[in-house]
Formats: C-alpha cells, sequence, structure tokens
C-alpha cells in the first residue's frame, strides 16, 4: 500500500494573479513607476484597463514649454470633455496663441477661444501654471485671465517674463498690479504660488507699501511662495502667519547683502520659516557669504541649488568647495535637521550625477561637524545619507555618515512626447 501524501497548504499552488483582478489602489501604485507613455499603452489593451488608467493619466499633466502638445491636449479636451474633468493639476505653454499685432494693439487668433473654452471645462483642478504667454500685462488677455480666476485653486505658478525697458507696455505697471492682485483675491484657497521671472522691486523692500497692495487677508492661508529676492522681499512684510516655505530664485552677490538687510526688518515673518530653497548663481557667489540663512534662524529643511552657466564649469574642485561653502554658512542654523544639494545649469538641465557623486565622507562629515543638529543629507548626485553616531569605543569622528538610497522620480506627470498615441486613438 503506497504511502499516504499529506498536502500542506504552503505546497498549495495558487493561480496566478490577473493584472485586470488588482484592485484599483494597487494600479494607481503601480503607476507611480512607470512613465506615461507606458501609462497610454495600457489603456489600449482593453476597455476595463482604459478607465482604469485614464483617471491616472490624465490627473497630473506637465507640458510647460511644450506649446504644440498644450494645444493638442486642448483638442483633445474639446473632443473628450469628460477626460477634462480629470484633471487636478496642469503646466501648460499657450504660445500656439498666435498673438499678433492688429493696429498697433496684440489680439488673439480666432481660435484661441475654442482652447479656452476647453482650458475652462477642466472645472475639477486645483494646481495650475501657465507660461507663454504674457497673461497678467499683455494687451487682450482678459479671457485668460477670466479662466484663471474662475479656477478653484491651491497652487498657482505664473511663469512670465516681466516686459523689458524697450518694451511699449512696460509703463502699465498698474495694470499689471492690478490684474495680480484679482487673480490672488479671486484664489481663497491658494497655499502655494510661484512668481517665476515676475519682479516686483519698488515694494517693502524699498521702505515702501507693497506695490501691487497685496493685503494679509489676499494671501491669508499661502504656505510656500517661491519668486525673485526682490518680490519676496515685498510680499513677505504682509504675508500671513501660514507661510512656512520659501524658494528664492537668483540670489547672487549682486544683491545678497542688500536683501540679507531689508530681510532682518522682518524678523516675525522669516522667524516663522522652517523651509528654505535658495538658488544661487554660484559663479558670481562662490566667493561670498550667503546671508540669507542669518535672516532666517529657525528654519529645519534648507535646500541650496548652485547655477552654473555651462556643464564646462562642473569639475570635481567645485563641487568640493561648494560643500565647504555650504558647511561654513550652517553653523547658525541651531534647528537644521535636513539639508539638500544640487547643481543646474543656466541652459541645459540635466548635471552628470555620477561626476557629482564622487565626494568624500570627510566632506559630507564636515557638513555634521559645523551643524550638530543636521540628520539628512541629500547630495547633488541625488543619493541620500543619513548621519549615525558611531559605536563606543571605535574612536574617530563621532558621526559616521550612511547611504540610505537614492532619490527616485516617479513618472506620473503627462510629457512632451506622450500624447501622440492618444490623439491617434481619440
Amino acid at each position: 500500500m503506497p504511502p499516504a501524501t499529506i498536502k500542506s497548504d504552503s505546497m498549495t499552488q495558487q493561480p496566478p494573479v490577473q493584472l485586470l483582478s488588482l484592485p484599483l489602489e494597487l494600479h494607481e501604485h503601480i503607476s507611480i513607476f512607470l512613465p506615461a507613455i507606458s501609462i497610454a499603452r495600457l489603456m489600449m489593451g482593453n476597455c476595463h484597463l482604459r478607465s482604469i488608467y485614464e483617471k491616472i493619466l490624465y490627473r497630473h499633466i506637465n507640458l510647460y514649454a511644450q506649446p504644440h502638445r498644450s494645444n493638442a491636449l486642448l483638442r483633445t479636451f474639446t473632443l473628450r470633455p469628460d477626460l477634462a474633468l480629470l484633471v487636478r493639476s496642469l503646466d501648460i505653454d499657450l504660445r500656439w496663441s498666435e498673438v499678433s499685432t492688429v493696429s498697433g494693439q496684440l489680439s488673439i487668433s480666432p481660435a484661441h477661444p475654442a482652447r479656452l473654452g476647453a482650458l475652462a471645462s477642466m472645472r475639477n483642478i486645483n494646481s495650475f501654471g501657465l507660461s507663454g504667454v504674457a497673461w497678467l500685462w499683455g494687451v487682450g488677455m482678459k479671457d485668460i485671465q477670466d479662466v484663471v480666476s474662475g479656477m478653484r485653486l491651491t497652487s498657482l505658478r505664473v511663469h512670465e517674463w516681466w516686459p523689458t525697458r524697450s518694451d511699449p507696455h512696460r509703463q502699465n505697471k498698474a495694470r499689471v498690479y492690478a490684474n495680480l492682485l484679482a487673480v490672488l483675491q479671486g484664489q481663497p484657497q491658494l497655499l502655494n504660488l510661484e512668481l517665476n521671472y515676475f519682479l516686483l522691486k519698488m515694494g517693502a523692500a524699498h521702505g515702501r507699501q507693497t506695490p501691487i497692495g497685496i493685503q494679509s487677508s489676499d494671501i491669508a492661508g499661502l504656505r510656500t511662495l517661491k519668486a525673485e529676492a526682490y518680490t519676496i522681499a515685498s510680499i513677505l512684510p504682509v504675508a500671513g502667519e501660514e507661510l512656512e516655505s520659501l524658494v528664492i530664485q537668483s540670489w547672487d552677490g549682486n544683491n545678497g547683502k542688500f536683501l540679507a538687510t531689508s530681510f532682518s526688518n522682518f524678523t516675525a515673518a522669516t522667524g516663522r520659516i522652517r523651509k528654505l530653497h535658495l538658488s544661487v548663481r554660484w559663479y558670481s557667489y562662490s566667493g561670498s557669504d550667503l546671508p540669507a540663512l542669518e535672516s532666517f534662524p529657525n528654519i529645519e529643511s534648507f535646500r541650496i541649488t548652485g547655477v552654473l552657466e555651462s556643464p564646462l564649469f562642473l569639475q570635481p574642485k567645485l563641487v568640493d568647495a561648494f560643500f565647504e561653502k555650504v558647511a561654513s554658512q550652517i553653523t547658525n542654523s541651531p534647528n537644521l535637521n535636513k539639508l539638500e544639494m544640487s547643481f543646474e545649469f543656466e541652459f541645459q538641465s540635466e548635471p552628470d550625477l555620477d561626476l557629482l557623486g564622487d565626494v568624500s565622507e570627510e566632506l559630507r562629515l564636515n557638513l555634521k561637524s559645523s551643524c550638530p543638529s543636521l540628520k539628512w543629507l541629500i547630495d547633488p548626485a541625488e543619493q541620500e545619507w543619513v548621519f549615525l553616531p558611531t559605536e563606543k569605543g571605535s574612536g574617530g569622528n563621532a558621526f559616521r555618515v550612511m547611504k540610505v538610497g537614492q532619490l527616485y522620480h516617479d513618472y506620473a506627470h503627462f510629457r512632451s512626447g506622450d500624447l501622440m498615441e492618444l490623439e491617434w486613438d481619440v
């Protein structure tokens, strides 16, 4: 008689998990690790996958500096208004609007209102960025201003060059200020504001009233402000108590000391800042101090980005000097526990991470020696490090540095070429 066999639950083969049977939460998690074009292809698998990933794909869309794709997206929304309702975050470029001069005035092509209608159909959007047109100071931009004012936003990003001295509309500063103020007053739920390339230089930084007439009630809930240094110095005195994070652009040796003096006059506002991101033109500041840190004594998280003119300047000696300079500047930050260091180029976006990662352990430990409260470091190679106490009796430094991971950039945002296949499908 053959021996009896006992079947163990651990030996029982489970049927393979089918992609279509996964819950929505797992599909959303999977999408984080996929580029948008892969999500688009999954949507073409069958109707069920399309209904799942369509909601994910159109949730966050980034088409900054992509005017042709922006035009295609709004054309898609004209054909499929149901997709517009899925959008929660959008960065778009409206240079396709074909603004032309007629009788000395700027006018918008007849195709433009149809695209604006598609833009207005995104009724569930809460984060919006607009570039490509001077919609705050250009003539004939009221329709765009009305669309933006009709949104209910928590985040607004304005990518707009200030008029040059030779521009005939530069004298219309009052209109620019009035339009910006109207937009801010129409967004009572605004938490994050970015004014990229936007310059307010005649405000409280010069001892006068903020030029656009912003009151604390206009930005009462604002938590994060990103702008040029002079603009922040103009708005900071009237910012509400919720403001805790600043991103200061284009800090250099020419304006550093003046702005640091200005910030020192707003101790109540600067004392509330807990997160600071400083973008420094490194070629003009490498031999100077960073007085901004003295103006924000209570920061807990500090990110510094060194801006270089060209990748040719990014050499190992410069990276080492960057570490040494930052170490010498964080000595008076008693609450700092997280530091992030990075580089970027004025005309090229991606530095060589392999070159940036070749930094000695001594330079990393020097940061901890300069700032004993420091716990985490993200270096220019996007590696994350933690500072841990050394074991008793090991001698040497009281702390050691240990790598815990590499920063990961998710693919959830729609980018330049991702719409092509869907356009054919639509």
